[in-house]
C-alpha cells in the first residue's frame, strides 16, 4: 500500500518524460573500455533501457570484454613480450539487469531513482602461445547490488547522463583450466582485487 502511493504521482512533467522515453533508450559507458569488471579487462557495454511503467523501468545490458589497455600496457613494457613470449589473449562476456524506480523529479530534467542491480561475467584469459593446448584461466564474477543515481539530458534529448552508486555483494572465482583438469585458485592469490 505504501509503495504504490509513493510511485503513483502523475504530472504533466511525467508525461513530456514518457514521451522521451517511449521506444527505450540504448546506452553505453566508453570508460568502461579503460577497465573492466574483471581485473586485465576492457568491457566493451550496450545497455537498453525500456519504461514499463510510470516511473518505472527495466535496463538489460550485454558486453563483451577484451584486452585492457593496463594488459597491453604491461606486454609492451616487458622484454619478453618483445619476444612474443608473454603475448595474451583475453575473451569473455556479461550480462547485466537492473529494475529502476524513479522516485524523484526535478524540473521534468533530473530523474533520481533507486535499483536492484545484478550482473555476471565470465572471462577467459590465456597466453597465446599456449592457447592451442587448452591451458588458461577462467574467472567468474556475479554481482548483486542496490544501486542510486541519476538521470538527466546531456546537451540534447536522445543524450543522457547517468550516475550512479551503490553497495553490494560481490562473489568472484578464479579456475586454473589445463586440458580436461579443473584446477581453482586459492583467492588470496588475488588479495589485489
Amino acid at each position: 500500500m505504501y509503495s504504490s502511493s509513493l510511485f503513483s504521482q502523475y504530472t504533466n512533467e511525467n508525461k513530456e518524460i514518457e514521451k522521451k522515453y517511449r521506444g527505450g533508450m540504448i546506452k553505453t559507458n566508453p570508460l568502461a573500455m579503460l577497465c573492466g569488471p574483471i581485473i586485465f579487462t576492457s568491457e566493451f557495454r550496450v545497455v537498453y533501457e525500456t519504461p514499463i511503467a510510470p516511473q518505472q523501468a527495466f535496463q538489460i545490458g550485454v558486453s563483451y570484454l577484451g584486452k585492457s589497455p593496463l594488459l597491453g600496457f604491461i606486454e609492451r613494457a616487458d622484454s619478453l613480450s618483445q619476444q612474443g613470449a608473454l603475448r595474451f589473449t583475453v575473451n569473455g562476456f556479461r550480462v547485466q539487469l537492473a529494475y529502476k524506480l524513479y522516485f524523484m523529479e526535478v524540473k521534468a530534467k533530473y530523474r533520481f531513482y533507486i535499483a536492484p542491480f545484478v550482473s555476471g561475467s565470465l572471462v577467459r584469459i590465456s597466453r597465446r602461445s599456449l592457447s592451442n593446448i587448452n591451458y588458461y584461466l577462467r574467472a567468474k564474477y556475479i554481482n548483486y547490488n542496490i544501486i542510486i543515481g541519476y538521470q538527466t539530458p546531456l546537451f540534447t534529448d536522445r543524450l543522457d547522463f547517468d550516475l550512479f552508486t551503490g553497495l553490494g555483494y560481490r562473489d568472484i572465482e578464479w579456475h586454473e583450466i589445463y586440458g580436461t583438469t579443473v584446477t581453482k585458485i586459492d583467492e588470496k592469490d588475488f588479495i589485489f582485487y
